[in-house]
């Protein structure tokens, strides 16, 4: 994983492909992560491949705080993601 770093915000790279960005908002609009929070406002969302947790955190930016968010990954990314269920909160 190959991380950069522009001024306050950080990208994710796998392989030379953007994976995730911090904060989630920081690149909004010019990625394809927009594209993966739901047209609707759901009660609450499962997200296989949590990463970074960019989708989350748009789903929480977009939708608000209280969507209940559950998310797993194969790897630890960062520990600041593993046992939180609402991580944005």
């Amino acid at each position: 994983m190959e991380i950069k770093q522009i001024g306050k915000d950080y990208y994710f790279y796998e392989k030379g492909v953007l994976q995730s960005v911090y904060p989630p908002t920081a690149a909004l609009g010019y990625t394809y992560h927009l594209y993966l929070v739901p047209p609707f406002k759901p009660k609450r969302v499962l997200v296989l491949g949590w990463g970074a947790g960019t989708i989350p955190g748009l789903i929480k930016h977009i939708w608000g705080k209280k969507i209940k968010i559950v998310g797993c990954d194969i790897l630890v990314f960062n520990d600041r993601w593993v046992v939180k269920q609402n991580a944005f909160d």
